[in-house]
């Protein structure tokens, strides 16, 4: 199957990432496998130019690009619940918003109990340390 009769107006480029989506889908729908490469040569080029936010991007890496779950997954583990929105939560869907709300707190729990651990200070001089009193401060 040619990528020309999924799009009536066939381009080089998407015109959005709404269209390189469902190019996407028909193409892994229909079985064409030049459709899937159009989409997702245009997804990843669209990622570069628009701001895809994470849960959408996590979304679209679930589905169809799997090299997009895991930075989307570190960046919305990497920020705070408040700033999600609705519509973040209904891209995920609500078991999925769970798992990153639950590894979120895990990653704040470990976060707190490290800052309480400082590390050892050696008095020794290590190799390079050609005046002590300059290198522990």
């Amino acid at each position: 199957m040619q990528i020309s009769w999924l799009i009536a107006s066939y381009s080089q480029e998407a015109k959005s990432l709404s269209q390189a989506i469902a190019v996407m889908k028909l193409s892994r729908q229909w079985g064409s496998p030049s459709g899937e490469h159009w989409a997702k040569t245009n997804l990843r080029a669209l990622c570069k130019t628009t701001t895809i936010p994470p849960a959408l991007r996590l979304r679209i890496g679930r589905l169809y690009m799997n090299e997009w779950v895991h930075s989307a997954l570190s960046e919305l583990v990497s920020h705070p619940l408040k700033w999600m929105k609705a519509r973040d939560v209904e891209w995920l869907g609500f078991p999925l918003y769970v798992y990153v709300s639950r590894v979120r707190e895990k990653h704040d729990e470990t976060r707190r109990k490290l800052a309480m651990c400082a590390p050892r200070i050696s008095e020794d001089k290590g190799d390079d340390c050609t005046n002590h009193t300059q290198c522990i401060r």
